[in-house]
């Protein structure tokens, strides 16, 4: 197959927006496809891994299109000085203001004015390349209105994958829209969803919640690890959350737990990544024998080190509506050590399920701080072993996952070409 895909998010960019894409090219460049990616030229990235860049196949096509990006502008408050997210509580004018435009100016999302040039350069180059489809990454969401307008104007076969959900995603409710942008992303949605040859999401929960927005089959595809991940056990018990850790994943009843055991090793709590300043403040605040170390962000393959070394690893699962179908991209690479997984959250959850069918850990409600106690008390012990299915595991590898993918796009293509012939 020629394909074209269309992201905003490509390495350098660091954290896990831009793993699956990155991924999922790859491999099927790597299985002998041709794939050509649209990718912007100048982008605001909050985060940069270089070393992701050399798990782009060598192959792979990149058309780089400048993007009047405004969300530095959205997300950076000079008055503070530090970067704001949409879910961030604020009181300062200047925020509000600056969130209100971003939610009700630049619909569905600040990258809509990336819209008209992509859009252009694609026309361009389906004249020239005659690819067999084109393939939309989101979040943003707005990139789906490129798919939209490229099927819908110039006849392209288009695939739409969510990343995240649209109106579903847990910060829409801390958006200040309007009715008439509700309005509006919710039809937008809508049409996205019933109007692209096939949609495709991350978790069971979200495509059935997709499917019923635009009355059709969503297929899921989870996100994956691209490598199996060996234990490197060390003498202190180590909890590690690997990743992001907004407010809305709140690990204050894990330290309440933690001070409540009678481990004799000295017990460290390891945050590799983003914290929410907050957050951070009130563990130190609770820490009692808890040791904290919050290093910051760093690169993927040093995250896996750290991971590695844990005893348990954690992972708090937002406390939001979306919060069912979120399946952590991290609890694939988890699931390779071996080693036991605390999740705290929705015990009915899609995470929940997975964790507990690959029999690699426990999920518990953040409230049950006993239970979560007993749990860390009896791992610290050597009284609770997990022993993970690994052929289950094997299936959310990124080759595994890719081969899936490739299934449904030839199915596509071919379901095209029988339709173009009978035409």
């Amino acid at each position: 197959m020629k394909l074209l895909f269309i992201t905003y998010y490509w390495p350098p960019c660091g954290g896990v927006s831009a793993q699956r894409i990155t991924h999922f090219v790859s491999e099927l460049a790597k299985r002998g496809h041709e794939c050509h990616v649209i990718i912007p030229d100048n982008p605001t990235y909050y985060s940069e891994d270089y070393a992701l860049l050399a798990a782009v196949h060598k192959t792979v096509i990149e058309h780089r299109v400048p993007i009047t990006d405004v969300t530095a502008l959205l997300k950076r408050s000079k008055s503070t000085g530090t970067t704001q997210n949409v879910k961030s509580k604020s009181t300062s004018l200047k925020t509000r203001i600056l969130k209100w435009i971003r939610a009700n100016i630049f619909i569905p999302d600040p990258k809509v004015l990336w819209l008209r040039p992509v859009i252009l350069r694609a026309i361009k180059l389906c004249k020239e390349e005659n690819y067999d489809l084109i393939y939309t990454n989101g979040t943003p969401h707005s990139l789906h209105l490129i798919g939209r307008r490229l099927q819908q104007h110039y006849g392209q076969t288009w695939v739409a994958d969510f990343r995240d959900p649209w109106t579903g995603i847990d910060y829409f409710e801390h958006l200040p829209l309007n009715k008439r942008s509700i309005t509006k992303h919710r039809a937008l949605e809508k049409d996205v969803i019933s109007s692209a040859d096939r949609v495709i999401t991350v978790s069971p929960t979200w495509a059935s919640e997709l499917a019923q927005i635009g009355h059709r089959e969503v297929q899921c595809i989870t996100n994956g690890y691209d490598q199996v991940i060996p234990r490197q056990p060390t003498e202190a018990f180590t909890l590690s959350h690997i990743g992001t850790l907004h407010g809305d994943r709140d690990l204050l009843p894990l330290v309440r737990a933690l001070n409540l055991t009678d481990i004799q090793q000295e017990i460290i709590l390891k945050i590799i990544g983003s914290v929410d300043p907050e957050m951070l403040g009130m563990l130190q605040a609770n820490a009692g024998k808890v040791t904290i170390v919050a290093p910051g962000e760093m690169e993927h393959h040093h995250a896996k080190r750290q991971m590695a070394q844990s005893s348990i690893l954690l992972l708090p699962i937002n406390q939001s509506k979306d919060s069912k179908g979120r399946i952590p991209a991290k609890l694939f690479e988890y699931l390779t050590t071996g080693i036991p997984i605390l999740c705290i959250g929705d015990s009915q959850g899609d995470a929940a399920k997975l964790i507990a069918d690959a029999n690699a850990g426990v999920t518990y409600d953040s409230q049950a701080i006993h239970q979560i106690k007993a749990f860390i008390q009896d791992i610290a012990s050597g009284s609770y072993h997990v022993r993970p299915d690994q052929e289950m595991i094997h299936q959310y590898s990124r080759e595994a996952l890719s081969i899936r993918l490739e299934d449904i796009l030839m199915q596509l293509v071919e379901e095209k070409g029988r339709h173009s012939l009978t035409d």
